[in-house]
């Protein structure tokens, strides 16, 4: 069964707080929105337990690389807008795809700063 199709729950690391049932979109957007990290868990049976990033359909692929000796991730791509637009990262920062090894400065990806800081609002 394909993870759309099934209903989730979720574990927090830090206190293991579990949520759901929660479907498979909801548990994407919380992905995305840098609502789960990489240390919590999900299953579908509240038995078998894998760390979030390991179910490969919610996209937590990329660490951002905080320093040069401190990473975050794996997480998403939108969870990286959310850290831009919360000014915890910036352009500045590099962020490497788990799964291929390569690694950006984020003001290289420009769809990914322009999502985060939203739509320029014409004033003239």
């Amino acid at each position: 069964m394909e993870a759309a199709a099934k209903e989730w729950f979720l574990r927090k690391h830090a206190d293991s707080t579990i949520f759901g049932p929660l479907s498979f979109d909801q548990l994407s957007r919380w992905a995305s929105a840098a609502q789960i990290a990489p240390h919590d868990s999900v299953s579908s049976d509240q038995e078998t337990w894998i760390k979030a990033p390991m179910l490969p359909e919610l996209q937590m692929d990329w660490l951002v690389e905080i320093t040069t000796e401190s990473y975050y991730g794996p997480t998403t791509l939108g969870a990286i807008q959310e850290f831009i637009r919360l000014g915890e990262i910036t352009g500045e920062n590099a962020i490497i795809n788990s799964c291929d090894g390569t690694r950006k400065q984020i003001r290289e990806l420009p769809l990914v700063l322009q999502t985060s800081i939203g739509p320029r609002v014409d004033t003239s």
